[in-house]
């Protein structure tokens, strides 16, 4: 897992399959999906903080 930006991962937690079904309700500002298999420069996206 890479973090981008300056963010961090604050908790990281394993699928346990022994668990029971939970419904968990979260109120976030932005979920980012990223798909692909290519590497790309981002250093061209100053906009979008990086760099800083």
């Amino acid at each position: 897992m890479q973090t981008i930006l300056s963010t961090s991962i604050l908790h990281v937690l394993a699928i346990n399959f022994e668990d029971r079904k939970e419904l968990i309700n979260l109120d976030v500002g932005a979920l980012i999906l990223a798909v692909g298999f290519e590497q790309s420069d981002i250093s061209k996206l100053k906009e979008l903080g990086y760099g800083r």
